[in-house]
């Protein structure tokens, strides 16, 4: 636990000081160290911030821990699009040419108790999806998730619970080698897409054909693609069941940052080994 939780620093610590962070004169506690935290939350006390601070502090890793409001202030002071970039920064240099794609629902409460959740409650209908592999309904989020053949996490974004897997491949920024292939199943159908993908992007997108498609498959690369999306799947697994039953959040940028955390504690130490 010790060797993870410095990974998840020295990752954080690198990315900062590569984008050029400067912390103020008066912080008692890095933005580094506050992710850290962050990760160690999610990836060891169930998302539970107030454990992983105590933890942080009772071990001597973060001695001038914050008290909690505090913490809580600083925490929501990063912005998401930090998190994400984390993923980026990670797969920076990495010559892997194989990639999957997929998407994976978050709930915020369960169904029964939607109507009364304050989260999400704005816009409370676009938050209502379907989840075709379990055949339930949720209401939450849709992680839209890209990773590299051995299943680390390369690209993440999260919408709405309605929006479309194909709507959501399109809102990434698919930031991939020229010349990488992008394995998909069947949601991820559009043949102007491929097109473009392949001429603006270099990137093939492969996506499992229907059974009346216009553009079958031979049945040796279909196998092949699903052989491929396991690893997806794969990590889906490994990352939800660290949600454990319900992910506790105040607010909506809370409740997206330990989603995404969490998502990017296990390409940490995926990578690291």
């Amino acid at each position: 636990m010790l060797l993870q939780i410095i990974t998840f620093y020295c990752v954080c610590d690198a990315y900062l000081k590569q984008n050029g962070h400067k912390p103020h004169v008066l912080q008692q506690m890095t933005d580094a160290e506050v992710m850290t935290t962050v990760l160690t939350a999610v990836w060891f006390f169930s998302g539970n911030l107030r454990l992983a601070c105590q933890h942080l502090k009772e071990q001597g890793l973060i001695p001038r821990m914050l008290e909690e409001s505090r913490f809580l202030r600083r925490v929501n002071a990063i912005p998401l699009a930090d998190w994400q970039s984390v993923l980026t920064y990670l797969s920076k240099g990495s010559e892997a040419q194989t990639y999957l794609v997929d998407s994976c629902p978050v709930s915020v409460c369960h169904l029964k108790r939607a109507g009364s959740s304050h989260l999400y409650s704005d816009e409370r209908k676009a938050y209502f999806g379907y989840c075709a592999s379990k055949e339930e309904r949720f209401y939450g989020l849709k992680v839209h998730l890209v990773t590299d053949a051995s299943g680390c996490p390369v690209e993440i974004d999260l919408s709405c619970g309605s929006r479309s897997d194909l709507t959501g491949l399109k809102e990434l920024p698919l930031a991939l080698p020229k010349g990488s292939t992008l394995y998909a199943d069947k949601g991820y159908t559009d043949y102007d897409l491929e097109a473009r993908l392949l001429s603006e992007h270099g990137i093939s997108l492969q996506a499992l054909r229907r059974k009346n498609s216009h553009r079958p498959h031979p049945e040796e690369w279909a196998k092949t693609i699903r052989k491929a999306r396991k690893r997806i799947e794969t990590t889906f697994s490994k990352v939800t069941e660290k949600f454990g039953h319900h992910i506790h959040a105040v607010t909506e940028k809370g409740f997206e940052i330990k989603v995404i955390a969490t998502f990017l504690a296990y390409a940490i130490l995926l990578l690291a080994g």
